[in-house]
């Protein structure tokens, strides 16, 4: 087990899938860098930045388990049996 910043686990997230994918950063029904902005190719600090960003402003939101995590610098227990959740949140129609 590992206790790291949420900043920390979204900056391994980020740096994973960019190497892997070169750009697509937390993809499916989660966030990508389509819906967070113009990512540059293969860099993924600035792919990391622009994560941040959608996350300070409400573009996604994180579970830990069954816990919400809404600051950055909120420190979580890594464990092959936690679950970690980015959800992207969708405003609703008309609302």
């Amino acid at each position: 087990m590992e206790q790291v910043t949420l900043r920390e686990v979204l900056r391994r997230r980020v740096f994973d899938e960019v190497s892997q994918r070169g750009g697509s950063v937390l993809t499916g029904k989660e966030v990508s860098t389509r819906q967070l902005g113009a990512a540059r190719p293969g860099d993924p600090q600035h792919a990391f930045e622009l994560a941040l960003e959608a996350f300070k402003h409400q573009g996604f939101v994180v579970l830990v388990g069954d816990r919400q995590i809404d600051d950055l610098d909120d420190e979580v227990v890594l464990s092959p049996d936690e679950e970690i959740t980015f959800l992207k949140l969708v405003p609703l129609a008309g609302g």
